[in-house]
Order: structure tokens, then C-alpha cells, then sequence
């Protein structure tokens, strides 16, 4: 898989090139970061337009500050072994665990920086 910043993301699947976009399910072809959770779905980033969890199924599940992001911008995203997934945003970091629930983690005495990066244990 290989992501952009303006031309969605592609996709090997063994026998051909895929593009995923706007068109066919990217809530934004400006794509920021990508991660593979530990039971295969993939989380792609986006820069204004959330987070978009794609299961191994595809089936997909969008999450925006509607549902609780820190904000829509988002930098950078981890899947860590314990199945939550880090996001980090524009307005600071939260957590996404495997049932969709958002935790806003608060860094730097509420201070809510910019996350452009997250790195973990594996």
C-alpha cells in the first residue's frame, strides 16, 4: 500500500494495482498515514477529513470529531499490539479501541499540540 498527499492510495492485491479515492470510499484523497491493526484491518489518516477504519472485509467505518477526534486534521496514526489505535491530530491525541471508542489523551496540560508523529513497542 501507498498513500499521497492528493491522489488517494494504491493498492497491491496480489495481481494488480488498486487506487482507492474519494470516489470508491476515502473520505479524503489528501492521505497522511497509514497502519495494519493486529486483526488485519488498515487505518488510513487524512488531512481535514478524519480517519477511515477499513476491516479485512472491506467493510469501512469513518471517525471525525463528530465522534470525538480531537479534530479533523489529522498527522499521524499508530496501530499499537494492544488494539487501540493512536491518532494525532491538529488539536492534540486520543486513542481508538476495537469497538470504536475515542479517548482524547491529554498532553502538555491541556495544551492540545500537534501530533505529527507516534511511534510504539511492537
Amino acid at each position: 500500500m501507498e498513500g499521497s498527499q492528493g491522489t488517494g492510495i494504491t493498492i497491491w492485491d496480489g495481481q494488480f494495482f488498486r487506487r482507492l479515492t474519494i470516489e470508491n470510499g476515502l473520505p479524503s484523497n489528501q492521505v497522511t498515514a497509514m497502519c495494519e491493526a493486529i486483526d488485519g484491518s488498515v487505518w488510513i489518516s487524512t488531512l481535514f477529513h478524519g480517519v477511515v477504519k477499513i476491516s479485512k472485509t472491506g467493510e469501512r467505518r469513518y471517525f471525525t470529531s463528530r465522534d470525538g477526534l480531537p479534530d479533523n486534521t489529522v498527522y499521524a496514526i499508530y496501530c499499537a499490539c494492544n488494539n487501540l489505535t493512536w491518532v494525532g491530530t491538529s488539536n492534540g491525541l486520543c486513542t481508538i479501541d476495537s469497538s470504536g471508542i475515542i479517548r482524547n489523551i491529554i498532553v502538555d496540560d491541556n495544551k492540545n499540540p500537534d501530533i505529527h508523529g507516534i511511534t510504539g513497542e511492537t
